[in-house]
C-alpha cells in the first residue's frame, strides 16, 4: 500500500527519529556553551561572534559533506553507525569545552587581546571534533532514513525537522534552566550522557555489543561528569585562560561569564572576557565623576548606567546628592563585586541614597520618569551593537527628555596619544555633532580619555578651572588626583580648542548618524580593534563596505543571465547548492535584524531575545514539515519570492515596532517565525528537486546552508548593518533572494516525479 501522503511525517524509526532529536538539541546546546566560552575567552565583539560562527558553520558543513561522501562509499549506513558516531561524542564534548577555556591564554601574554586571525585558528581548533560528528551524524540519519526508499527526499525532510525540534528544545532548556545552574564542563557532560543514551535507544536492534559498549560510555560521561565538577579542577581548568592574572572567583550566569582576578593589589572582575570593575584606576574614576558633577552647579539626582562599581559610585556620593540611581544589567556582577571590593569601595553600595536597578540601561532610560540633574554613561567604547545603543542620536533625544533644565550628561572614550586617525576621527565627529544636534553646549575635554560634557541649556558649562576648584571645595570633596593643578590641566584652551577643531566636519560633507538601526560607531570600533593587529584588516572591512552595493546586484545579474540562456530544465547540482546557501544567508541575517531591530525598539530582554530565537526555530521546523511530500516545482520559486518580499517588508515592521514598543515583541516575534517558515521550507523543497533529477546530495546541501549562514553571520554583523543599517542590509537580502527566485525559476516546469530509484550521489556532479 503507497504511504500516506497526508500523514504529519513520513515513518521512520522510532529509535533513529528519538536519536535525530537529542542531535539537534546537543548541536544549539554545543554552540551556546562553546560560543560563550570563547568570547570569554577572546574578549569578543561582532567579528569574534562571527568568526566563532563560521569556524563552526564551516566544520558542521564539512563533516556533514564528508559524512556523505563516506556512506557512498560503505553503502547505506544503518541506525547503528548513527549510534557508534554519537558515542563518539563521548569524549570530545567535554574536550571540547575545557580547550574553549583554555584558548585565550594558550598565545597571549596576560591582558593581550588576540586578532581576528588567531580567534579563528583557535575557535576551529576548540570546535573541530564535536562539529564534523555532528555534521556526519546528520548525513548519515539522512541516509540511514532513506535506505532503498524511492521517497527519500520526504524521509530527509523529516531528518531535518526532527534536528531543529530538537534544536528548538535544546535553546528553551537551556535559557530557562541550565543558565543559570550549571557549569559549562557540566553541561557538556550531560550532553555527552544524554548523547549515549540516545546511541543506545538509536543502536537497539543492532548487536548486543553496541548496546553494551554504549552503555559503558554513559556511566563513564556520568563519572567524568562527577570528577569535572569538583570546584578545584575547575579552577585548574580555567587556569589557562587567566593565567598570570590570579584567578579568584569564576560564575555563569544567563547573560555571560564573570571571572574576578587579583593581582598585586588590584580587582579586577571580568564580564564575558572584557574589564567590567578594575580597582587602583582612582584618576580615571575621579575624572569621570568629578568633572560633570562639578559642572552642574547643583546636582540633586544622578544616573549611572554601567561600570560604577569600581569606585565611581563612591566619588559620585561624595557630592552632596539626594538620590543616585545605578543601572546594572547582571545582578551576579554586583553580588559578586560586594563580596570582593575593597571595604571602602563596597561600603557605597549601603548608602541609603544609592539605588541600584538590575535592568536593562536604555530601557530604564526610556521608562523613567523622574527627571535627572545629570547622567554619566560609564560604559566601554562601541565596539558591539549592543554598546552601541548608548552611543546613538535616537538615547541623545532620549536621555535629553529625561534630564531637568539644566541637565548634564557625560561620557568618555579612549584617545591614546590624543591621537584621531581615520576611523577614531569619524567616530569622534559623529558622536560630537549628535549632541550638538540634542543639547544647547557642549563641552570637550581631551586626554587618554576624551570626556564629553552636553547640557540641555547655555550659560550651564564652564570652562573655568578656578570655578571648578571652587565648587569642590565649597562641597568639602577631597581627592587625590584632580586637584587644581590638574583641572587647569585638563581645561587648557589651547589643548581643547585644537582638539574640538578636529571634530569639525569637512565643508560640504556632515558628519554621518549613528542610529539604532543603522549602528555605525560599531563598524568604526570595530575596525580600530583590526587595525590594531595589522593595516590589512581595517582596509579588508572598508573594501567590504565598498563592495556591499555590489554585492546583491551582481548575483541578480548572473541568475537572469542564466535564466535567459537557459529558461528551461531540471535545476542542477550547482544551482540547488547556490540557492540553500543563499537560504542560509538570508534565515542567519534576518534573525540579526530581527534581533537588533527588537534591541532597538525595546532594549535588551533576555528572556524576550530567546522567544524571538525559539519562534525561529518553531518556524523553521513548521515550514520544512509543511513541504514534506509535495510535487509542485513551482513552490520553490514561491518560497524564495516569499523571502524576497518579506526581506523588502522588514524596514516597516522595524519602524512600526520602534515607534510603538509595546507591540514589538508581537511584531518581531511574528516576522521572526515567518521568516523561519519560509527558511525551512527551502531545504527539503531543495532535496526533492535532487530525488526528482535522480540525486541523493541532502549532506552537501546542508553543508551548503551551513557556508551560507557562516558568510551571512560575518558579513551582515560586521558590515552590512554597521555600514548600510538595518534598512539597506533588507534591501541588500531582498536582492539576494530575487536571485535565488531567478534560479529557481529554471526548473519550475517541471514537476518532481519519481521516473525510478534514486541514483546515489554524495555531492555535485561537476
Amino acid at each position: 500500500m503507497a504511504p500516506d501522503r497526508r500523514s504529519a511525517l513520513p515513518r521512520m524509526k522510532a529509535s533513529l527519529a528519538v536519536g535525530v532529536t537529542i542531535m539537534g538539541g546537543t548541536m544549539l546546546l554545543l554552540q551556546i556553551v562553546l560560543t560563550r566560552e570563547l568570547l570569554a575567552s577572546f574578549s569578543g565583539n561582532e567579528l569574534t561572534v562571527g568568526l566563532i560562527l563560521v569556524a563552526w558553520l564551516l566544520l558542521v558543513g564539512a563533516g556533514s559533506a564528508l559524512g556523505g561522501r563516506l556512506s557512498h562509499a560503505r553503502g547505506a549506513p544503518t541506525t547503528g553507525t548513527f549510534a557508534w558516531l554519537q558515542i563518539a561524542l563521548l569524549v570530545p564534548l567535554p574536550l571540547s569545552v575545557l580547550a574553549a577555556q583554555a584558548a585565550g591564554g594558550l598565545t597571549r601574554l596576560p591582558g593581550q587581546v588576540l586578532g581576528p586571525l588567531p580567534v579563528l585558528a583557535l575557535s576551529a581548533a576548540a570546535l573541530a571534533l564535536p562539529c564534523l560528528l555532528l555534521g556526519a551524524q546528520f548525513a548519515v540519519a539522512c541516509a540511514a532514513a532513506s535506505g532503498d526508499d524511492q521517497d527519500s527526499s520526504s524521509r530527509v525532510t523529516t531528518v531535518y525537522v526532527l534536528e531543529a525540534a530538537g534544536a528548538v528544545l535544546g535553546g528553551l532548556l537551556f535559557h530557562f534552566g541550565l543558565a543559570d545552574h550549571l557549569s559549562p564542563v557540566a553541561v557538556a557532560c550531560g550532553l555527552a550522557l544524554v548523547s549515549c543514551i540516545g546511541a543506545a535507544v538509536a543502536g537497539r536492534s543492532r548487536r548486543v555489543v553496541v548496546v553494551v559498549a554504549t552503555l559503558g560510555g554513559a556511566a563513564a560521561s556520568v563519572a567524568l561528569a562527577g570528577v569535572l565538577a569538583r570546584p578545584h579542577l575547575a579552577e585548574v581548568a580555567l587556569s589557562w585562560r587567566w593565567r598570570g592574572l590570579g584567578l579568584v572567583e569564576t560564575q555563569e550566569t544567563r547573560y555571560g561569564s564573570i571571572a574576578v582576578t587579583r593581582r598585586e593589589g588590584q580587582l579586577v572582575i571580568y564580564e564575558n572576557g572584557s574589564p567590567t570593575v578594575t580597582t587602583g584606576l582612582l584618576a580615571d574614576v575621579e575624572a569621570s565623576a568629578h568633572l560633570p558633577l562639578l559642572e552642574h552647579p547643583h546636582p540633586r539626582r544622578v544616573l549611572v548606567i554601567g561600570g560604577g562599581l569600581g569606585g565611581l559610585l563612591r566619588e559620585v556620593l561624595k557630592h552632596p546628592v539626594e538620590r543616585v540611581d545605578y543601572v546594572e544589567l547582571d545582578p551576579t556582577l554586583v553580588r559578586v563585586a560586594g563580596r570582593y571590593l575593597p571595604p571602602e569601595l563596597a561600603a557605597a553600595l549601603r548608602d541609603p541614597r544609592l539605588s541600584v536597578h538590575i535592568a536593562d540601561g536604555r530601557r530604564f532610560v526610556k521608562t523613567a520618569q523622574r527627571p535627572f540633574d545629570v547622567v554619566l554613561v560609564n560604559l566601554a567604547e562601541p565596539t558591539t551593537i549592543l554598546v552601541n545603543r548608548y552611543y546613538t542620536a535616537e538615547f541623545d533625544r532620549e536621555v535629553a527628555r529625561l534630564l531637568g533644565p539644566d541637565g548634564l550628561l557625560s561620557f568618555a572614550l579612549p584617545t591614546p596619544n590624543l591621537q584621531l586617525y581615520r576611523e577614531r576621527q569619524v567616530l569622534h565627529s559623529v558622536l560630537y555633532a549628535q549632541l550638538a544636534q540634542q543639547f544647547a553646549e557642549t563641552l570637550v575635554v581631551p586626554g587618554d580619555q576624551t570626556r564629553y560634557v552636553a547640557c540641555r541649556c547655555r550659560g550651564v558649562l564652564t570652562t573655568d578651572p578656578e570655578k571648578l576648584a571652587a565648587r569642590l571645595r565649597q562641597r568639602g570633596i577631597r581627592t587625590e588626583f584632580l586637584t587644581p593643578f590638574a583641572l587647569r590641566d585638563m581645561l587648557s584652551p589651547f589643548r581643547r580648542d585644537t582638539f574640538q577643531r578636529s571634530l569639525a566636519p569637512q565643508p560640504g560633507r556632515p558628519a554621518p548618524c549613528n542610529l539604532d538601526l543603522h549602528p555605525l560607531c560599531a563598524f568604526l570600533a570595530l575596525s580600530l580593534w583590526t587595525r590594531q593587529y595589522g593595516q590589512s584588516g581595517g582596509d579588508l572591512l572598508r573594501a567590504a563596505g565598498t563592495a556591499l552595493p555590489y554585492a546583491g546586484a551582481l548575483p541578480v545579474l548572473v541568475a537572469a543571465l542564466l535564466l535567459a540562456w537557459r529558461p528551461r530544465g531540471p535545476l542542477g547540482p550547482a544551482s540547488l547548492l547556490a540557492i540553500v546557501a543563499i537560504t542560509g544567508l538570508l534565515g542567519m541575517a534576518g534573525q540579526m535584524v530581527v534581533l537588533i531591530g527588537f534591541q532597538a525598539a525595546s532594549g535588551y530582554l533576555f528572556h524576550e531575545i530567546g522567544l524571538l530565537m525559539t519562534l525561529f526555530m518553531l518556524g523553521l521546523t513548521a515550514g520544512a514539515a509543511a513541504v514534506r511530500r509535495t510535487e509542485a516545482a513551482w513552490l520553490l520559486p514561491a518560497v524564495l519570492a516569499g523571502l524576497c518580499a518579506t526581506a523588502l517588508g522588514a524596514p516597516l515592521v522595524l519602524r512600526a515596532a520602534a515607534l510603538h514598543a509595546a507591540l514589538a515583541t508581537p511584531l518581531l516575534g511574528g516576522l521572526s517565525a515567518l521568516l523561519g517558515f519560509l527558511t525551512g521550507a527551502v531545504f527539503p523543497l531543495a532535496v526533492a528537486h535532487a530525488a526528482a533529477a535522480g540525486r541523493r546530495n541532502a549532506p552537501d546541501l546542508y553543508a551548503a546552508d551551513l557556508v551560507g549562514a557562516s558568510v551571512g553571520g560575518l558579513v551582515v554583523g560586521t558590515v552590512a548593518i554597521p555600514l548600510r543599517g538595518l534598512p539597506g542590509t533588507c534591501l541588500l537580502l531582498g536582492t539576494l533572494a530575487a536571485s535565488a527566485v531567478l534560479l529557481a525559476l529554471r526548473g519550475w516546469r517541471h514537476p518532481q516525479t519519481h521516473s525510478g530509484p534514486d541514483t546515489v550521489c554524495a555531492g555535485p556532479a561537476s
